[in-house]
């Protein structure tokens, strides 16, 4: 995958009309993925647990995107865990549990796969270390390039919202910080 040395295990339990077992193991960068469910094709529908690990999540985005200086922020150790279900329509990955180094997010995303795709995305963090960001997250103060830019799709509607229990910025905690996005 893009010169990236990529290791994978399959398991199916059948391909018949009935649900069947279904592992998927991923292993790149020094980073994991597995899910773990049930794919019903007669239902056309796919559902189970995904769990996920990187050693250090500046090198994975890294080797996932060349050239991408994730800065020292991302430099940790990271995990994910989450439930999802999956048809031709939608998308649902909901009981996300992110772990970044001692911080957690925890909440749900929802795609429904129209003309026009809408996602929806509610995310809660107990902490966020602003002042660690901005100092050490690859921008030019932290000597990185500060290259992770990205283009938001045309032809997507999507809503987020994020909750923070405490903002660390300037030194001082803010709490209780609420930010409601929407693109339509």
């Amino acid at each position: 995958l893009r010169g990236l040395p990529v290791g994978f295990r399959l398991k199916l339990g059948g391909l018949d009309r009935r649900p069947t077992p279904l592992a998927l193991d991923l292993e790149a960068a020094g980073a994991t993925l597995s899910f773990g469910g049930v794919l019903d094709l007669a239902g056309g529908t796919i559902g189970g647990k995904l769990k996920g690990a990187a050693a250090t999540l500046s090198k994975l985005i890294a080797a996932v995107n060349p050239g991408t200086d994730a800065g020292a922020l991302l430099d940790q150790k990271a995990t994910l865990n989450a439930t999802i279900t999956a048809s031709a329509k939608s998308v649902a990955i909901d009981d996300i549990i992110f772990g970044l180094d001692g911080g957690q997010a925890t909440g749900a995303i929802s795609v429904a796969l129209e003309a026009t795709p809408r996602i929806d995305l509610s995310l809660a963090f107990n902490r966020l270390d602003l002042d660690a960001l901005l100092a050490g997250g690859g921008g030019e103060s932290a000597g990185g390039s500060g290259s992770m830019a990205f283009t938001l799709p045309a032809d997507v509607s999507a809503n987020a919202e994020l909750k923070i229990n405490a903002v660390t910025y300037n030194d001082q905690i803010i709490r209780q910080v609420r930010v409601v996005v929407a693109l339509d």
